[in-house]
């Protein structure tokens, strides 16, 4: 099961910490605010009260062992850093960062962020869908009923052709954009092309799916069940 620190426990960090709950992950609530800990304490699979800049306080609670962090700190800038900073030290990886202003955002990648998002509370689930497995690294909702994720390939999709695959048939989504694994940075993203459909999709490629809920959780799911073997 998926572990996720959420450090601060606002409507953006709340709204992080019930989806991931929704999507399976095991979560472990942070806050200053014992008010706030208290109101999350029974949706989630641990909530404390502590300063998180504290690096032995969050080593104490186990934050040095989960699978990604959130740093959901809106309203304070410095701490938001420093916190980012400490598990960035401490090894967590990912770290997804909530930041202000395009100047909060460079100092948090340069301090170790991994992701940087400006979202409000109501965008909480997208960033716990990306958060769900390591072959995704963005997923949004377009409309009812239709959402699009960006994931990385490989197996049981790589070495195969968009045609061979028959992707519609089989999985219930299309593929909307791709991209060669060279071409993708973290830090500036990059372009994606319309699909060629008889080209083999290559290992550490990115593509675009689009279609229903369902149907992306189903094949990022397969995709993270063919990593473990």
């Amino acid at each position: 099961m998926l572990q996720v620190a959420v450090i601060g426990l606002g409507r953006f960090g709340r709204g992080v910490a019930y989806s991931l709950v929704e999507l399976g992950a095991e979560v472990l609530a942070i806050d200053a605010n014992p008010e706030r800990v208290q109101e999350i304490a029974d949706q989630v699979a641990r909530a404390v009260t502590l300063d998180a800049t504290d690096r032995r306080s969050l080593m104490h609670v186990g934050a040095s062992d989960v699978d990604a962090a959130v740093v959901a700190i809106g309203s304070d800038m410095e701490t938001s850093i420093f916190v980012t900073s400490v598990l960035s030290e401490l090894k967590v990886e990912p770290i997804v960062a909530r930041a202000r202003r395009p100047l909060h955002a460079r100092i948090l990648r340069k301090v170790g962020a991994h992701r940087v998002c400006y979202l409000e509370q109501d965008m909480g689930a997208h960033i716990a869908k990306s958060l769900m497995g390591q072959h995704v690294v963005d997923w949004f909702t377009v409309a009812e009923g239709l959402e699009v994720a960006h994931l990385v390939v490989g197996p049981p999709l790589a070495g195969r052709s968009l045609m061979d695959l028959h992707f519609r048939k089989n999985y219930g989504l299309m593929v909307v954009g791709h991209m060669g694994a060279g071409a993708w940075s973290g830090a500036t993203g990059g372009v994606m092309n319309l699909p060629e459909p008889d080209e083999p999709l290559l290992a550490g490629d990115h593509i675009a799916v689009a279609g229903p809920h369902e149907a992306i959780d189903r094949l990022q799911r397969q995709l993270s069940e063919a990593d473990r073997g």
